[in-house]
């Protein structure tokens, strides 16, 4: 990345686990020399960061913030934006952003989308799976999506909670769902809540891991960065075995609207396998269609590949088992073909 101050181009990463200090800290590195030219320490009682996410607010390819989480459940806010080193700092009055429950550890990136109407959001999961004991854990851990409205100079001094936050939730689980075409679904699927985001009154929404009664409890959780594409919040989650010391478990592709977390109103993903994205890949529950929201899979996936077809695109997902599965989804725009543009490089 490239940072004002100096012009230099630097590594940003985070202290990592383990670490000596027991503090966690964010880290830039002078890629020319090698030398570490700033760390900053976050308060409170994380003792590792994980890995960041930046932010170009003004568009001129220069880092102004850095987005990153603790192992104790916050998100924290860094100002990079100085043409001095010495104003870099632990921004928001030193208070995270956004902090999640209890037992909630953050643990991989968050994902930072500015709207078409210039809004930032950033979505973070919480979740850990880096040692034996992480197996056994059942706690319940949750996606997680803020509206950064203190990008201006706003005063910030509450730090979000859930009580700020709309809650979504899990609704519906089902294996071999009922589909408006006359067939059945492959996998298991979920059909997610689709309550209203009044941004005046709340910064963002937040969905908790957990399947609907009488399920309980399994241990879900997120360890990869989402994504968002046309709009679309994406992004998978992982259960451990029933039995930790078995290999594998399996894992939920999700996704959703990234501003609002509401389930679609029409379908997004081919889950009949004909190839189309219509009403017919749609759950059916008496007379009613609803479109799905997770698709689950029998082994532990992480954050897809996409490759675009024009109005469709293809999301390929690898397996713990060793497998890409391609799984077809609506896509956001014609297919452009041609030279678009070229640049000659001396």
């Amino acid at each position: 990345a490239r940072v004002r101050a100096g012009d230099k181009l630097v590594a940003i990463f985070a202290n990592g686990y383990n670490g000596r200090s027991g503090r966690a800290s964010l880290m830039v590195v002078d890629l020319e020399t090698g030398n570490l030219i700033k760390r900053i320490r976050v308060n409170g009682a994380g003792s590792a960061l994980a890995a960041p996410a930046l932010l170009d607010r003004d568009n001129d390819g220069y880092v102004d913030f850095v987005y990153s989480g603790d192992d104790a459940g916050n998100l924290w806010r860094f100002d990079l934006s100085g043409a001095d080193i010495s104003d870099w700092s632990l921004d928001l009055g030193g208070i995270p952003l956004l902090s999640a429950a209890t037992g909630q550890p953050i643990t991989s990136a968050p994902t930072v989308y500015v709207s078409e109407n210039d809004e930032v959001m950033v979505y973070v999961g919480t979740g850990r799976y880096l040692g034996v004991s992480d197996k056994s854990d059942v706690s319940v851990q949750a996606m997680y999506a803020v509206h950064d409205k203190w990008l201006g100079g706003e005063v910030f001094n509450t730090t979000v909670t859930a009580s700020r936050l709309v809650a979504q939730t899990v609704v519906y689980e089902r294996d071999g769902a009922a589909l408006v075409g006359g067939g059945t679904s492959n996998t298991a699927i979920r059909i997610t809540s689709a309550n209203e985001v009044d941004y005046d009154s709340y910064d963002g929404w937040y969905m908790q891991l957990v399947p609907p009664a009488p399920a309980g409890v399994q241990g879900e959780r997120i360890n990869a960065s989402a994504v968002v594409r046309h709009g679309r919040l994406i992004f998978t989650t992982l259960i451990p075995p029933v039995d930790s010391c078995e290999f594998g478990g399996s894992s939920w592709l999700m996704e959703m609207d990234a501003i609002s977390g509401k389930r679609f109103e029409t379908s997004v993903l081919d889950l009949n396998g004909d190839g189309r994205i219509d009403d017919r890949d749609m759950y059916l529950l008496v007379d009613e269609k609803f479109s799905i929201g997770g698709r689950k899979s029998g082994e532990l996936i992480r954050t897809p590949a996409f490759v675009g077809f024009g109005d469709t695109e293809g999301k390929y997902i690898s397996g713990s088992s060793g497998s890409l599965t391609k799984v077809l989804e609506k896509g956001g725009a014609t297919l452009v073909r041609g030279r678009l543009s070229w640049q000659q490089l001396e």
